[in-house]
């Protein structure tokens, strides 16, 4: 469910275009609580992330 809230809001996003990640973004995409456990998933996802796939990893930490 988390995943398929996340890609919505995405794909919904107004600027996706030009910004380098959500943190730096002025404005939240997500609703508070849905902010938490997004935060909660990448805190799992994100070490795992650099063994699985270690230049997406890379490119996601540079905000490429």
């Amino acid at each position: 469910a988390i995943d398929a809230y996340a890609v919505l809001r995405t794909e919904r996003c107004r600027k996706m275009d030009v910004k380098t990640s959500c943190e730096e973004c002025g404005n939240h995409c997500y609703a508070p609580e849905k902010r938490e456990e997004i935060r909660a998933v990448m805190r799992y996802a994100g070490p795992r992330m650099l063994g699985r796939h270690p230049v997406a990893a890379v490119r996601h930490l540079l905000g490429r």
